[in-house]
C-alpha cells in the first residue's frame, strides 16, 4: 500500500466535489418578506424599520437572513464531512430544509402566511437537482387587501363569512 502525495489527495479531494456551482435558494416569496426580514435595512410601511415591528402572534425580524448568518460555521462543517462521504447534494437538501424549518419557527405570524410561503431550490452547475414549491404562493395585490380588510384595527381576524340562518 503506497501513500498519496499532497498534489494526488488534492486531486482525489477535487474529483469528490465535482465541477461547476451547487447552488441552493432558499426563497420567501411574499411581496413583504423583505421588510418582515430586515434584510438590507429595509423599511416597511411608513418607513417604519423592520426591527421595530411588533409581532403580538410571534416571530421575529431576520427569520430568513439570520439562521444564514449564525449558521455559518456549522454549514460549512456539514458541507466538508458531505465531501469526504461523497453526500454533497444530499446534505445540501438537508442544509436547505432545516432553514426552511428556520423560517417556519421564526417568521412573524400574521396570518401563518410567510411561514408557508418558503421555497427551497437546488441546482448543480445551472441543472436542477431539488425544487419544492411554497405551500402558499406570492399573494396578488388583490389576495393581500381582502386579507388587511378581513383585520380588525385592534389586529384581530374579522369573520367575512355571511349566509342566511335557516328560520
Amino acid at each position: 500500500m503506497t501513500e498519496k502525495t499532497f498534489s494526488e489527495g488534492v486531486d482525489e479531494l477535487q474529483r469528490m466535489v465535482g465541477a461547476g456551482v451547487l447552488a441552493g435558494e432558499v426563497s420567501v416569496n411574499q411581496v413583504y418578506a423583505r421588510y418582515q426580514d430586515g434584510v438590507g435595512g429595509a423599511h416597511g410601511p411608513r418607513g417604519k424599520p423592520s426591527f421595530a415591528f411588533d409581532h403580538p402572534r410571534g416571530g421575529q425580524a431576520m427569520f430568513l437572513s439570520g439562521p444564514i448568518r449564525y449558521r455559518r460555521d456549522e454549514v460549512i462543517q456539514r458541507w466538508a464531512n458531505a465531501v469526504l462521504r461523497g453526500r454533497l447534494v444530499h446534505e445540501t437538501i438537508d442544509i436547505l430544509h432545516s432553514f426552511k424549518d428556520d423560517v417556519s419557527l421564526n417568521a412573524p405570524r400574521e396570518f401563518d402566511i410567510l411561514r408557508n410561503s418558503t421555497a427551497l431550490k437546488l441546482s448543480d452547475d445551472g441543472a436542477p437537482v431539488f425544487d419544492l414549491p411554497a405551500l402558499i404562493p406570492r399573494l396578488s395585490d388583490a389576495e393581500l387587501k381582502v386579507i388587511r380588510k378581513s383585520v380588525s384595527p385592534a389586529g384581530h381576524l374579522r369573520s367575512t363569512m355571511r349566509g342566511r340562518r335557516n328560520k
